[in-house]
């Protein structure tokens, strides 16, 4: 493994993204594939090692060869001649650059071959290995085998045994493998039958998939020991410590931890670049929550195995074509995580609100830990628009035309994350499309719809006492909670989603330890509610802003941010207008704000300004329900009108469009990101080559003005808009 340099990361980051778009790898490799989709049995997955051994389930023999030293084996001359090569045809010197960045100096390897732990090298071993894997995929096709490749692991395997002797199709592997400049480890070639254990990439594949059954036995004793015989997180950890003899299928503790009384593991450094891991000491709760996270991950890696081959979500009774030893490994699978659950509420783990949204996906867990379905607020079902939209990426190629289309017809609210990401460029990477396609992106839309549920109708229970004095019922605002929250998930900012699913977690926890009648008054706070109160405070202090003194725009936004800024001497404000009742996102604005300012005070120390007086004013506008105009904060320029000292290079004789370069600098990007939850930014004002030019920026469109917005001696210079659709 070698350390990177950071500079030398992000160069090798960028070379791998590129050629990740633009030169696929081959259907054989299954390691090392962020974009591609495996369609085994007609279900869509990520490929990866799950995906490389479901290939080779239930064969007659499986045949497994490791090529050694795959990354050194891989040297500078053999990617400086793939480069040269088709389909890339770079020049000789571009290649030689290109190889240079990817591959080891002479000073380090001698050979120069790919270094491990470099972001790039995984991506090029793929590269390099399509040309082998079209060959062993064509010997497959000839002799009625299944070949599949994870990095350096190659798998063959068969039903027809009278085709081929396993023995001799080694030997025409071999000679492949030779021929392509590999080497094969002998010592792990293994030709597995259908009477023997048979494993592909660490999972066994005789029967459906399934991990080795010492992996499954040492998880299970963990669970039960940690259930049934220790009192406390530190006695499990301890007493694997004490173990005699260490094997991986032990490791139940996270790696990285030392032994030792006071908590200890390695970490990088965030001060140093040189990528190296130190040892640090850490709190007892941090290890706590490490370890915790630690087994629910080895119970859900078991999951995936064993689940992976069937419909998600599944229903046992509706699935005729899973194996009795497959439901019984699922039913197994659903009992850790209910021990889990159980060992989580014993030792205050604080994960459970995990196993109750897993519950929802897995029938039999809700009968273990008694889990109301109901309660569930993560969406697994998508609208008809959402699929319609994974629909059409999926159909997407590698063209930027088609992204281009695809682009244009997409929502507006989706247009404006995949402008930013794409740096205001019109050129999209399918990555980027598909990343927000299916995990979501913020709408300001549908999150103000939330906060008026908050502000106005039921949810707004959360926030007032109850009519009776007695308190709300739990589960009532609960399930609407869940009504209104579940199909908006996926389009709230971090911070409000991160809010509403700890508000959620509390009341599912209330409800969990004293049953469905339970109430919560605001007013009393005890140990059981305390956690539950403070949820919902968070969530207000977060969307809430009031008329009185503390709770204002004015106190919570504008002079905070000129505080952060260090604008205090630049900007002046207008506080009329500054105490609307408001929910909105508090943050969003405040760090956006700040970062305006910030790219304001920039922008004037290269101007001579007139000393005698502020030269920026800020001022708020409230929502107009008769004009429909949103609310909006204005920064004017007072005394002074001086140009941007950029060229926006518009077309001749057009009014609006877009634009085609990126006129941000770090700060007004980050502004921008930040204010995505809200609304767009814009600015105004005079530019090097156009006058009069009004640029919304989260769009990056333009429009000429007549004349632009002036009070007195004021010249209308940012503006920070809530969001509105075309």
């Amino acid at each position: 493994m070698v350390s990177v340099d950071s500079k030398l990361k992000s160069i090798q980051t960028s070379i791998k993204e590129e050629l990740e778009e633009k030169y696929p790898t081959s259907k054989f490799a299954h390691a090392f594939i962020s974009n591609n989709l495996d369609t085994l049995d007609d279900i869509v997955r990520p490929k990866g090692v799950i995906s490389n051994a479901l290939a080779h389930t239930n064969k007659k023999v499986v045949i497994s060869i490791d090529l050694k030293d795959f990354f050194p084996t891989i040297s500078f001359p053999r990617v400086l001649g793939m480069f040269k090569q088709q389909p890339y045809f770079f020049s000789n010197k571009q290649a030689s650059i290109l190889a240079s960045l990817v591959c080891l100096p002479k000073g380090v390897d001698a050979n120069r071959g790919l270094p491990q732990g470099a972001p790039s090298s995984p991506l090029i071993s793929n590269l390099i290995c399509n040309k082998i894997d079209k060959q062993l995929g064509q010997l497959a096709k000839k002799l009625d085998c299944i070949y599949t490749r994870y990095a350096d692991d190659i798998t063959f395997s068969t039903n027809n045994i009278n085709r081929v002797k396993p023995s001799a199709l080694v030997n025409e592997i071999r000679k492949h493998v030779v021929r392509n400049g590999f080497e094969v480890n002998e010592e792990k070639t293994k030709i597995m039958f259908s009477n023997q254990r048979q494993m592909v990439t660490g999972i066994v594949v005789n029967d459906g998939l399934n991990l080795h059954k010492r992996h499954v036995d040492a998880l299970r004793a963990t669970l039960y020991n940690l259930e049934f015989k220790y009192k406390t997180t530190s006695q499990g950890i301890k007493a694997f410590w004490k173990l005699g003899s260490l094997r991986s299928f032990d490791s139940l503790v996270p790696v990285g931890f030392i032994k030792g009384e006071t908590p200890i593991r390695f970490v990088k450094s965030a001060s140093k670049e040189d990528g190296k891991k130190r040892l640090i000491k850490t709190t007892g709760k941090y290890q706590v929550k490490t370890y915790a996270l630690h087994i629910l991950g080895r119970i859900l890696w078991y999951g995936q195995v064993v689940t992976t081959a069937i419909s998600d979500p599944y229903s046992l009774s509706k699935n005729s074509y899973i194996s009795p030893k497959q439901e019984r490994r699922i039913k197994k699978f659903e009992e850790m995580l209910a021990a889990y659950y159980r060992i989580a509420d014993k030792l205050n783990w604080p994960v459970k609100h995990i196993i109750l949204r897993l519950a929802n996906k897995y029938p039999h867990l809700q009968s273990l830990i008694h889990f109301d379905p109901r309660y569930t607020l993560k969406n697994i079902a998508l609208l008809v628009a959402e699929s319609d939209l994974i629909t059409k990426v999926n159909k997407l190629g590698k063209d930027n035309q088609e992204y281009l289309d695809f682009y244009k017809e997409s929502p507006e609210t989706f247009q404006r994350h995949l402008l930013l990401r794409s740096r205001f460029k019109q050129s999209f990477k399918i990555h980027d499309i598909r990343t927000l396609a299916e995990n979501g992106w913020v709408d300001p839309k549908l999150q103000n719809e939330l906060f008026e549920e908050l502000n106005t109708r039921k949810l707004a229970d959360l926030f007032h006492k109850s009519d009776d004095g007695k308190g709300h019922k739990v589960e009532e605002i609960l399930l609407e909670l869940v009504k209104v929250v579940a199909p908006k998930l996926r389009y709230l900012s971090s911070n409000v989603r991160t809010k509403v699913l700890q508000v959620h977690k509390e009341f599912v926890g209330l409800i969990g330890a004293e049953g469905k009648d339970v109430k919560l008054d605001l007013e009393i706070e005890t140990d059981l509610t305390k956690s539950a109160i403070q949820a919902i405070r968070d969530l207000k202090n977060a969307t809430r802003l009031y008329e009185h003194n503390n709770d204002t725009f004015y106190s919570r936004i504008v002079l905070p941010s000129i505080n952060d800024s260090d604008t205090t001497k630049l900007v002046d404000i207008n506080t009329s207008g500054m105490a609307p009742r408001l929910i909105t996102e508090i943050g969003a604005w405040k760090k956006a704000l700040t970062k305006v300012l910030q790219s304001i005070k920039e922008s004037a120390s290269k101007v001579n300004l007139d000393s005698k007086q502020k030269p920026f004013k800020i001022k708020f506008k409230d929502a107009n329900p008769v004009t429909g105009e949103p609310v909006t904060l204005e920064i004017f320029k007072v005394g002074h009108d001086n140009p941007f000292g950029k060229n926006l290079n518009l077309p001749e004789n057009s009014s609006s469009g877009f634009i085609q370069k990126n006129l941000l600098g770090r700060d007004l990007t980050n502004a921008i990101e930040q204010f995505l939850p809200v609304g767009d930014i814009y600015v105004q004002g005079n530019f090097k080559d156009v006058d009069n030019a009004k640029i919304n920026l989260t769009r990056h469109k333009f429009e000429r003005i007549e004349e632009m917005s002036k009070d007195n001696k004021e010249s209308l210079f940012f503006v920070l808009k809530e969001y509105q659709s075309k």
